[in-house]
């Protein structure tokens, strides 16, 4: 599903992408950002959370800069959904793996650092 990452820019289903993103339901949310930038919040998720996946992968940027809040890792426990909160390249592998092998995925990738 992701053909391509490289600091500032991802390829996602032919189509090039320099903003951050997410993929819910096999669908690219183009244009995400963050309401406090470097941090991610449950607000940040809601839609991905909505989708119900199994897995939520989340690229932290190319030098891992994001942060994800302690009440989302929270949130996801209670639920029983795993994150894989890794920086972005690890972060398309991870999510490419896991998308081709059946599971249910969502995933949001800040694309630079």
């Amino acid at each position: 599903m992701i053909e391509k990452y490289e600091p500032g820019r991802m390829r996602v289903q032919g189509r090039d992408h320099r903003k951050d993103l997410k993929i819910i339901g096999g669908q690219v949310v183009a244009g995400w950002w963050r309401n406090e930038g470097h941090r991610l919040g449950l607000k940040d998720i809601e839609d991905v959370l909505a989708s119900h996946p199994d897995v939520i992968v989340m690229g932290t940027g190319y030098a891992g800069r994001m942060r994800v809040e302690e009440d989302v890792r929270s949130l996801l426990q209670d639920r029983n959904i795993r994150l894989i909160a890794t920086r972005t390249e690890e972060a398309v592998r991870e999510f490419n793996r896991l998308a081709s092998e059946g599971n249910d995925v969502a995933a949001g990738f800040h694309l630079t650092c």
